[in-house]
């Protein structure tokens, strides 16, 4: 334990809940829009961290609840970005977990795999002025 303490002291950390998913989510909130994908993990690796194991991921186009999606467009205004990549968790309880927003954050694959408008969306964005 002193071990422990020892290297806690010296490093930033980040600690998070953890949180029993039942998928995961990537929202892109372009102004006022949200564009979301479930993503389902094939295996336990990806079901840790989605990014760890992308062959065994599947995509599907999802709505997300009204009060998710206005909170997220909310944030972002508040936060004064005109653009985000959203990673959020529906847990077990059916609960929507926020995990970050990024505004690099990608969606090109996603599109690729479920037809989704998200290029289009930023593009418009771009045409009609940031």
């Amino acid at each position: 334990m002193a071990l422990l303490r020892q290297r806690l002291r010296l490093t930033a950390h980040l600690f998070q809940e953890r949180v029993e998913k039942l998928y995961e989510a990537r929202a892109v909130v372009v102004r006022d829009k949200v564009i979301a994908v479930r993503i389902e993990a094939g295996s336990d690796t990806a079901r840790e961290d989605w990014r760890s194991d992308y062959d065994s991921l599947t995509y599907a186009p999802i709505e997300l609840p009204a009060s998710v999606s206005s909170a997220l467009v909310e944030l972002h205004h508040r936060l004064g970005l005109v653009y985000g990549a959203v990673d959020l968790a529906c847990d077990t309880s059916e609960r929507w977990v926020f995990l970050e927003t990024n505004q690099r954050g990608e969606f090109g694959w996603l599109g690729e795999e479920t037809g989704l408008p998200f290029a289009a969306a930023v593009a418009d964005l771009l045409e009609k002025g940031v």
